[in-house]
């Protein structure tokens, strides 16, 4: 499901507006030609005319007409963009009475309209004062931030009965919204037929979502109910549970086999289960590693501090149940992280730029079955290095010899099977630098170099197939 509310002007102002302020006609019909310009609804676009006319009536007070000013301001059209007059102008007309001005408000935090930093808080405050003004949109909006907990207490039946009221109105979101809590059983006792009923009227208006539900052949939450895909030394909670997050630094490198569970936005139902593989390496504050599902291999990069580990630069497209054919990109921004003895369990945040939203809530639970640190000659960690780690194609050695001597370069695999070897020949003392191209498949591997009577040996990640 997206959220897909449009942020231009020709969505905006030609929403009734419900208040103690009535323009008479005339100044009505000019409000609605400055709106025809702004847009180019009337075939014609004439920003300035419109400013100019917004001006006139908004100084007068008219509450459309600041909207509209509000809404010049904060897409700089024929003026300077300015976030702060725009908020000033949409909160006049918002106290005047114009409830898609509070919304419009709500719009600009949600998304970080006109370069102010997003504020969920702020956002559904907004949505709240034009439920109170009598917006039909600002109930699904408010309900739209409910039913996923974006700044305020998550709460699908609050959520529900915003949808009855704007669904009641026609508002086909509203609608559309209302056709899943019933189908999932969201803040209502699921009931398939009301919800094939609302799905139905949101796609009889021509509501795209809608039609995509009522092609889908089970609700989102088709895991309630049946047995966790789990084994005995895989722990998940059936409801979502909040880590306590635990230092670890040595211990956290290692080979990770578990699952991810992702939840419903309550987290009371479980929506996937995805079997994954973590690879990780760390010096005790920075990590590197490898995040592998059936679907998606990701490198991770990534802090680690108080137990949190701090994401950069690490992202993924996936699929779900509103998504099944176009990908929704998603950042990793940080795992608060347990780990005792071989297990390891957290919290994992995402974030998509593409939606401006949250990922629900996910909770991974992992059992280590390897190691990515070497436990021989100390020294060889200084005198060995390999990069870039992880690699694609060519892996890169650094290797510092105190004798010339014959080089040999080999890597194993983590069964112990030799899949590469190579003949350096005669090396001279100080630092080499070998390049190799090993045609090996995605994991994790052990270089070894045998320089004279000494073995040197450093663990690394291959990213992607064979080349």
């Amino acid at each position: 499901m997206k959220y897909k509310l449009l942020f231009f002007i020709g969505c905006v102002l030609y929403t009734t507006s419900v208040g103690a302020y009535q323009p008479d006609d005339e100044i009505n019909k000019e409000i609605g030609k400055a709106v025809a310009w702004a847009t180019g609804s009337g075939g014609r676009i004439n920003r300035n005319g419109a400013l100019q006319i917004f001006q006139k009536y908004a100084t007068l007070g008219h509450p459309k007409a600041m909207n509209g000013l509000g809404l010049m301001y904060l897409q700089g059209h024929e003026v300077q963009a300015d976030s702060s007059k725009a908020i000033d102008w949409l909160t006049r007309a918002g106290e005047a009475g114009y409830a898609r001005a509070w919304q419009n408000l709500g719009l600009m935090y949600f998304y970080a309209h006109g370069g102010v930093q997003q504020d969920f808080i702020k956002a559904y405050n907004y949505f709240e004062k034009g439920v109170q003004a009598g917006g039909i949109g600002a109930l699904y909006d408010a309900g739209y931030m409910l039913y996923k907990g974006l700044g305020c207490t998550q709460d699908y039946q609050k959520a529900f009965a915003y949808f009855v009221k704007g669904a009641g109105n026609e508002h086909s979101p509203c609608m559309y919204m209302l056709g899943l809590c019933y189908r999932n059983g969201y803040g209502v006792e699921a009931n398939a037929a009301e919800a094939n009923y609302w799905l139905t009227e949101a796609e009889k208006l021509g509501y795209a979502f809608a039609s995509n539900e009522l092609e889908a052949e089970t609700p989102e939450n088709s895991l309630e109910g049946r047995p966790m895909q789990t084994s005995d030394a895989i722990n998940v909670p059936t409801v979502y549970a909040r880590i306590k997050p635990v230092q670890k630094d040595s211990d956290l490198a290692g080979i990770y086999q578990g699952i991810l569970v992702t939840y419903d936005w309550s987290g009371q139902h479980i929506l996937s289960e995805t079997p994954l593989q973590l690879i990780l390496q760390t010096d005790g504050e920075r990590v590197q590693g490898e995040w592998q599902t059936e679907t998606d291999t990701v490198q991770l990069n990534a802090t680690f501090k108080d137990g949190i580990l701090h994401f950069e630069n690490t992202q993924m497209k996936t699929y779900d149940h509103y998504s099944p054919t176009a990908p929704v990109l998603y950042e990793f921004t940080e795992a608060k992280i347990s780990a005792f003895a071989s297990s390891l369990t957290g919290n994992l945040r995402m974030f998509s730029p593409q939606t401006m939203e949250p990922q629900r809530p996910m909770y991974i639970s992992l059992h280590k079955v390897g190691t990515t640190t070497v436990a021989e000659d100390k020294e060889a960690h200084t005198v060995v290095k390999a990069y870039p780690n992880p690699f694609s194609d060519k892996l890169n050695l650094a290797l510092t010899l105190q004798e010339s001597c014959n080089v040999q370069i080999a890597i194993y695999d983590y069964s112990g099977r030799n899949v590469y070897m190579t003949d350096m020949g005669d090396v001279a003392v100080g630092e080499q630098r070998f390049v190799l191209t090993p045609n090996l498949s995605q994991g994790v591997y052990i270089v070894k170099a045998f320089a004279g009577k000494r073995t040197y040996q450093v663990i690394v990640i291959k990213k992607g197939g064979k080349q």
